[in-house]
């Protein structure tokens, strides 16, 4: 008895292929990579001031959660796309991929100028408070204002890894 089997997580495409481990890995990295920027913020930061090295290691975790959020179309994407791909409909698949992109960069403007506007709530929630609390809002705002560049990288990347690109993602 087998517990994994290579062929039910390959999708075959003109002569190519793309395994189940070639869509989860620039996943990860992806969400690893944003995780990381918040802690390279952070600790430059604890050299100057610990208010705002404090500010900006939560702020930064409320925003990988509302990146992540925003991301969740584009991973869905990946899933709708590889079947279109694999069912041979290519039309279909740039129709979603159409879709998809236009509904994440209009929810990713909306929620970023939202959010950005009204930073004071999820700070708060974080209880943050003084100067940690003012750094902890401009960081969020400015943060947050350009999450819609992060929502371009992962649907783009999304497209490429359904056509089998993936070493144009991880380059």
């Amino acid at each position: 008895m087998k517990l994994y089997d290579r062929e039910l997580s390959t999708m075959y495409e003109e002569g190519r292929s793309i395994h189940l481990w070639g869509i989860f890995l620039p996943k990860l990295l992806e969400l690893i990579s944003s995780i990381l920027l918040g802690s390279v913020h952070s600790m430059l930061l604890a050299n100057f001031d610990q208010e705002a090295a404090v500010a900006v290691s939560v702020g930064s975790q409320v925003v990988v959660i509302i990146q992540s959020l925003l991301c969740i179309f584009s991973s869905g994407h990946l899933i709708i796309s590889s079947i279109y791909l694999g069912a041979k409909d290519r039309e279909s698949a740039g129709i979603s991929a159409y879709s998809i992109l236009a509904v994440s960069i209009s929810l990713s403007i909306l929620t970023g100028i939202l959010l950005a506007a009204f930073p004071q709530p999820f700070m708060q929630m974080m209880h943050l408070e003084g100067k940690a609390f003012q750094y902890g809002c401009t960081y969020f705002s400015i943060m947050v204002g350009f999450s819609v560049i992060a929502v371009c990288i992962s649907c783009f990347s999304s497209f490429l890894i359904s056509i089998g690109q993936v070493k144009c993602v991880l380059a």
